[in-house]
């Protein structure tokens, strides 16, 4: 698809999505044309009070007074006051809607899709898409209800000039063939540019994004100036290029009505060279509504400046929230008994397997520990067991039931990972815990016993109301990840995998928290990833990779 034509799509795209999910566009489409049709029909019989036939009504209006008539026109005026409120309020709460449902459209697919695809790109890149980007997708809606909505009156402004003078529609003309050839350029301009602004904003929130995740290192090596002085160039160029667009926006409004002053002076000063006399109030009509056209026009140029400026970024955008998911099947099952993995493998890079031919069944009542050195595939196999990636070949069964067939949500709710990393919103700690809302604190005293977790709310004001500060910089590693397991255990779920998740805790503490979950799970499916010796004695069955992609098997 060449350059023209794929933004043609993109911007189709946007206008026929945005009208599927709010049909109330129709009517302020519908509005847009009424209320222009009042204005210009106002505007007519305001030319023709000083004498010209009325365009319509002719021979009802012609025998009233021009007292009468102009009562006519106020009224019209405020009718065209009323609707353009309407209108104006409507255009941008609707805008404001689908900036709402394209950001919500593109965390869904962030949060479904591949965690690998997710994780091989910049996280500026997608914070961008949910807020910048989807506001961008936003405006070129806008642009398109006013661009109709001025080209509908434009074009009846015309229809009206040729009504009271067809000569100045050749000067109009030749003004409007000037003033496409200046413009047309900018808009190439702006199209180019739009494209670097978003580049350039992508990689300002990235940079953000991870200067914040790196504090501690940059504050180790004494980085700090060099992270400003990068940062500070990078807002620079994204300034600069903004600055660019404004200007040639500007410049698209502007030209054309000053253009048009030059013009219309040259219209008078033939008048006067030719000797032909008119009716000083028809000019002074002529130019009023002239001077109303050249505005609509600019407002047009200056909505299709936003448009073009941001058609870049709704590509891009579009073309991520579009991207065909991957079927999956609607059935669900009541509880995990059983897991499956028959010819498991798994490549990044074709043909270079990180796991291969892997055969082995978990079930429940049992618990399991994966080993092998770094880079055997132990994150890999979890990640396929927990369905973040999809097999290279073979297939994943859950209750002999093929992966593909299940619902990929239910089947989700049933599996809990509880990593080395803990996650820790700048929330209470009841909050941290209880982030779905349909998890209740029931069974809360039961988990709190299991992670001895009652000493360390004996040791926070507000117990389970205690704020954490961002990341829980306020709570020391092992606190952080006690509240990593019990958020886990809370959700009771049928299979358990425990990856290192208990590396901040001191030896005695993960061996009787280890005991007690074994004890809890006992009829659930149990995986551990671990090095720590004494935990490996309580599991059932180990099983170990290494570089060859092989695995044995150690039974108790």
């Amino acid at each position: 698809m060449n350059f023209k034509n794929k933004y043609i799509k993109t911007f189709s795209d946007v206008i026929k999505l945005a009208f599927k999910h709010n049909k109330i566009l129709y009517w302020i489409l519908f509005a847009s044309f009424f209320s222009t049709f009042i204005e210009m029909l106002s505007m007519s019989l305001l030319s023709s009070l000083s004498g010209k036939k009325y365009i319509i009504f002719n021979t009802f209006l012609t025998s009233k007074g021009k007292e009468f008539v102009f009562f006519i026109i106020v009224v019209l005026f405020l009718i065209r006051f009323i609707s353009l409120y309407f209108i104006e309020t409507n255009i941008f709460y609707s805008s404001r809607m689908f900036h709402r449902f394209l950001a919500t459209k593109v965390f869904k697919n962030i949060l479904n899709q591949s965690i690998n695809k997710t994780q091989s790109k910049p996280i500026g890149e997608f914070i961008n898409m949910v807020g910048d980007e989807s506001s961008k997708s936003s405006e070129i809606l806008n642009s398109f209800l006013r661009s109709v909505s001025l080209f509908f009156i434009g074009f009846l402004y015309l229809v009206l000039i040729i009504y009271i003078d067809k000569i100045f529609i050749f000067f109009l003309l030749i003004f409007f063939l000037l003033n496409f050839f200046v413009i047309r350029n900018s808009m190439k301009n702006l199209l180019q540019l739009g494209s670097e602004s978003s580049d350039l904003n992508r990689q300002t929130s990235s940079f953000i994004i991870d200067s914040l995740n790196s504090l501690r290192a940059i504050r180790t090596y004494g980085m700090n100036e060099i992270f400003i002085e990068d940062y500070d160039k990078l807002n620079k160029n994204f300034m600069t290029v903004n600055y660019k667009i404004n200007k040639l926006s500007l410049f698209n409004k502007l030209f054309p009505l000053n253009s048009f002053y030059f013009f219309f002076a040259l219209y008078i000063l033939s008048y006067v060279i030719l000797n032909i006399h008119t009716d000083v109030i028809v000019f002074t009509t002529l130019f009023l509504i002239v001077v109303r056209l050249i505005t609509i026009v600019a407002d047009l140029l200056q909505s299709g400046s936003i448009l073009l400026s941001n058609l870049k970024q709704t590509n891009y955008l579009f073309n991520f929230i579009e991207k065909d998911e991957i079927m999956r099947g609607g059935l669900s099952i009541n509880s995990i008994y059983k897991i499956e993995l028959e010819n498991l493998s798994f490549s990044h890079v074709f043909n270079k397997y990180i796991i291969q031919d892997f055969n082995y069944t978990f079930e429940s009542g049992k618990s399991y520990a994966i080993l092998g050195p770094s880079g055997t595939g132990k994150s890999t196999l979890l990640d396929l067991i927990m369905n973040f990636i999809t097999p290279s070949l073979g297939s994943i069964k859950f209750n002999d039931l093929d992966v593909m067939l299940l619902d990929e949500k239910k089947l989700s709710n049933k599996i809990i990972y509880i990593g080395q990393d803990t996650v820790i919103l700048n929330d209470t700690i009841r909050n941290n815990l209880f982030i779905d809302p349909k998890f209740k604190d029931i069974s809360l005293n039961k988990f709190l016993e299991i992670v001895d977790f009652n000493n360390v709310l004996n040791d926070l004001s507000g117990g389970l109301d205690h704020e954490l500060f961002y990341k829980g910089t306020n709570l020391s590693g092992g606190q952080k990840q006690r509240i990593n397991i019990l958020r886990g255990l809370l959700r009771e779920p049928d299979v358990l995998i425990i990856d290192e998740g208990f590396s901040a805790l001191d030896s005695l503490s993960r061996i009787d928290i280890f005991k007690k979950i074994l004890n809890e799970y006992d009829n659930k499916i149990v995986i551990i990833v671990t090095h720590d010796e004494d935990i490996l004695n309580y599991v059932d069955e180990k099983i170990y990779l290494n570089n060859n992609s092989k695995y044995k098997l150690d039974f108790k």
